[in-house]
């Protein structure tokens, strides 16, 4: 009885033991792989590294076809972020504007000023297009840009601060509408106007 109980007791310490060393091999396995994950991302982003560009980010918009007397609440909102190297994101700034009688919308950013450094091929700025029709009118999303670094090729590198002018023209998506109306679908222009030292 006494060897059988030894017996038993040895089996289940053993067996304790076992999975004790597998969950050490499993944790320090995930450590290794983390680890590497870590240092391959950072290896690949010293590989697409360019020169630093600083700059100050304006934008100014257009609705086409724009009908003032029906659309006289309309406001667009641009939502932005900056995605680094990597897949780490900044935090998302707001600009915001109402069309004037001609549609055009030169608001955006007036009195802030969000500033951003790109050093990596693989740096891009996020967008997304929002409007709103009435005032009490949740906003909704009508498209999404990107820019990418290699738009900004032609802005002065470090140590130079740059202002980038961006502009967009949001128009029907059917070209024969005679007005706009973001139910039945637009498109947006986009591009970057110029790009000049401060």
């Amino acid at each position: 009885m006494g060897h059988a109980f030894y017996y038993c007791h040895r089996t289940h310490h053993e067996k304790f033991q076992r999975m004790k060393y597998l969950v050490y091999f499993f944790l320090f396995g995930m450590m290794l792989f983390i680890s590497g994950c870590s240092l391959f991302d950072e290896g690949e982003c010293d590989k697409t590294k360019k020169p630093e560009i600083n700059f100050d980010f304006e934008i100014l918009g257009q609705v086409m076809n724009y009908q003032d007397n029906d659309q006289k609440d309309l406001t667009i909102q641009i939502d932005f972020y900056k995605e680094h190297c990597g897949g780490s994101l900044s935090q998302t700034f707001t600009f915001g504007s109402q069309p004037d009688n001609f549609g055009i919308m030169e608001g955006f950013g007036l009195g802030i000023t969000v500033g951003f450094k790109m050093n990596n091929e693989k740096d891009k700025l996020h967008l997304t297009f929002k409007y709103k029709e009435k005032e009490e009118d949740a906003y909704q999303v009508f498209g999404r840009k990107t820019i990418p670094y290699s738009m900004l090729a032609n802005c002065p590198e470090n140590p130079a601060r740059s202002i980038a002018f961006f502009k967009f023209e949001v128009w029907p998506a059917n070209p024969d509408a005679s007005s706009l109306d973001f139910n039945k679908g637009v498109d947006i222009s986009f591009w970057l106007a110029k790009c000049i030292a401060k």
